[in-house]
């Protein structure tokens, strides 16, 4: 067993190969095929083709020599990596100067190059690149105008207009600049000159309005705006046209002093209503202010004549001006000081009784009653707004308002008035109430009156005198004689009476020539009835004219008993002077007559020598003996 064993050798098991060398050997391989495939892969071909030519460029001008640039794209099968600008004719073309490279990614681009003479062209095209070098065809070429080396003025500025002139000052506007060619400078500034540039100042090149101050009043300037060129550059220096104007005079004339100034306290405490008489200005007044002490209280328009619900301070003693202005300012010389006691928020405002009551005019029914007015003079204390009369009999009852007055701007401090509704034979107490708006107001001690005994209406006996003219027979006019008789009311002074009038005869003249001869009666018709007011009297009568006769040349025209107007003749009377019922009086007025009636064959012969209106009457009435 062990001989054989050891002429055989030992089996080996199968098992995993090492690792390290598996490892290396995947490297070798991995090489070994990357090498191979670069051994294999063909030459890359040399990039020969040239870029597509640019399109046509377009050119901006931005100042002397420079403008801005903008070209078609060009096209390759690799791609554009830069464009060249060249210039061409220009006095440094062939030099560094003369070409701009711009990355292949932009079609745009600024360029300067100097320009040749005025008659020659400066020309600029644009050739594209690749990464190979090669080099397109170039763009059209753009040119411009040269021109030549004397060009350094700038634009001129244009439409200088000179507006707002005051006393001191205007205000002078003028167009943008023109739009500039790249043989132009760009303007850095406009000059703005009076009077051959004795006066100057300058703006920038964006400003188109400049106003100047500090110009006398009421003088004549010539203004100019020349354009200013760049710090390097000559002339020329372009300008606007000159253009005059005349500052305004200056009003040094004030208002006249206010004068008329009146303070009435409304019952608000410190407020009161200021009025004034208008001053006056050359110009015209534009406001008023109004001073308590040295404080403005309120400015008002120069329209104004007074001041409302103005807040005074609290002072006891507070002196009021008033003081007018002008449009330029000027301020008259202060009002007259008016004083016055306002009070402060702890001072209510109160009014005071009106004192020196008493009553005159005493009648049956009514008296005037006067009084002094409430005074204002403390603080707090205000001027009624109202005054009112009471009555109370003497017997009992309570009192009654009989009468009463409102304070007003033209009558600010009433102090009488009319009272009424007293019955005859009573006496009565009399007190004054003074309301100034304010709780409670007050009232005046009572005063005793006793009215008068209930009148008697009488009756009174006139005797007439007079005359009626009749407008269509002129030149003269019939006598009246007459009576009247009637009573008036004593307390009511309606009148009522019978009115007798005569009938008369008297020669005349119709038509301007012819004699005629006429009786006239005017037949009363109605009671005369009227008021007496006063003195004066107001009645009206109504008669019928009728004409018993009418002759001319002694040959009777008609006339007769039924000979009369058609209608009834109504004539307003009125007292031409004092009238009484003791002392009588005249009256006069005018009336109309209409056509006649019943005056026989020749009835349209006669109406018209009477028909008509505007004929008057005249009547002079004395107590009857």
């Amino acid at each position: 067993m062990s001989a054989s064993t050891s002429h055989h050798p030992a089996a080996t098991l199968p098992g995993p190969r090492p690792r390290r060398r598996a490892r290396h050997l995947g490297r070798a391989a991995v090489l070994a095929v990357i090498a191979s495939g670069f051994a294999s892969a063909p030459a890359l071909a040399a990039d020969t083709q040239a870029p597509s030519a640019p399109g046509a460029i377009t050119l901006t001008p931005l100042d002397f020599g420079s403008y801005a640039v903008s070209w078609g794209p060009s096209t390759d099968d690799v791609g554009v990596t830069q464009y060249v600008l060249r210039a061409v004719g220009s006095q440094n073309s062939g030099d560094p100067s003369s070409e701009k490279v711009v990355d292949g990614t932009t079609t745009h681009s600024t360029f300067s190059a100097f320009p040749i003479g005025p008659t020659g062209f400066y020309g600029l095209s644009v050739v594209a690149k690749d990464a190979a070098g090669n080099t397109s065809a170039p763009s059209p070429v753009a040119t411009t105008q040269g021109c030549g080396f004397d060009i350094y003025g700038a634009p001129q500025p244009a439409g200088l207009t000179i507006t707002d002139v005051t006393a001191t000052s205007a205000t002078f506007s003028w167009t943008p600049t023109p739009a500039r060619d790249w043989c132009t400078h760009r303007t850095t500034g406009f000059e703005v000159s009076l009077d051959d540039s004795s006066v100057r100042a300058t703006v920038g090149p964006d400003a188109t309005r400049y106003r100047f101050a500090g110009v006398a009043p009421g003088t004549t300037h010539d203004a100019v705006i020349t354009s200013l060129p760049k710090p390097n550059g000559g002339g020329p220096f372009p300008s606007t046209p000159r253009i005059s104007f005349t500052t305004a005079t200056v009003d040094t004339t004030p208002p006249t002093k206010v004068t008329g100034v009146s303070v009435h306290q409304t019952g608000e405490g410190n407020r009161a209503l200021i009025g004034w008489t208008p001053s006056s200005d050359d110009t015209g007044v534009t406001a008023y202010d109004v001073y308590a002490g040295k404080t403005l209280a309120i400015t008002v328009p120069g329209t104004a004549t007074s001041a409302q619900d103005v807040l005074l301070p609290a002072s006891p003693h507070q002196p009021i001006t008033v003081v007018a202005r002008d449009a330029a300012g000027n301020a008259s010389e202060p009002s007259d000081p008016i004083t016055v006691n306002t009070c402060g928020p702890t001072s209510p405002p109160r009014v005071l009784a009106p004192t020196g009551v008493s009553a005159t005019q005493v009648t049956a029914t009514g008296a005037t009653v006067s009084w002094t007015p409430s005074s204002t003079d403390g603080c707090g204390i205000v001027s009624p707004r109202r005054y009112t009369v009471y009555a109370t009999s003497a017997v009992g009852g309570a009192p009654q308002a009989v009468g009463s007055v409102t304070a007003t701007a033209d009558t600010p401090s009433p102090s009488s008035v009319a009272i009424t509704g007293l019955s005859p034979a009573t006496t009565y107490a009399l007190y004054v109430t003074a309301d100034g708006g304010v709780s409670g107001g007050a009232s005046s001690t009572p005063i005793q009156v006793t009215t008068g005994a209930a009148p008697v209406d009488p009756t009174s006996t006139f005797a007439i005198r007079g005359s009626v003219t009749l407008k269509n027979l002129a030149k003269g006019s019939v006598p009246l004689t007459g009576s009247v008789k009637g009573s008036y009311g004593a307390a009511s002074g309606e009148v009522s009476a019978d009115l007798a009038l005569n009938g008369s005869t008297a020669n005349l003249v119709a038509l301007g020539f012819l004699p005629v001869t006429a009786t006239v009666n005017l037949a009363s018709t109605a009671p005369l009835t009227g008021q007496l007011t006063g003195a004066s009297l107001t009645a009206t009568a109504k008669f019928r004219v009728k004409l018993p006769s009418l002759k001319v040349f002694g040959v009777s025209l008609g006339g007769g008993a039924t000979c009369q107007a058609a209608q009834i003749s109504t004539v307003a009377l009125k007292s031409t002077g004092a009238f009484t019922p003791g002392a009588g009086g005249t009256l006069a007025g005018s009336f109309a007559i209409s056509n006649l009636t019943g005056c026989g064959v020749l009835n349209g012969v006669v109406s018209p020598l009477t028909a008509g209106s505007g004929n008057a009457i005249a009547l002079t009435l004395t107590p009857a003996a």
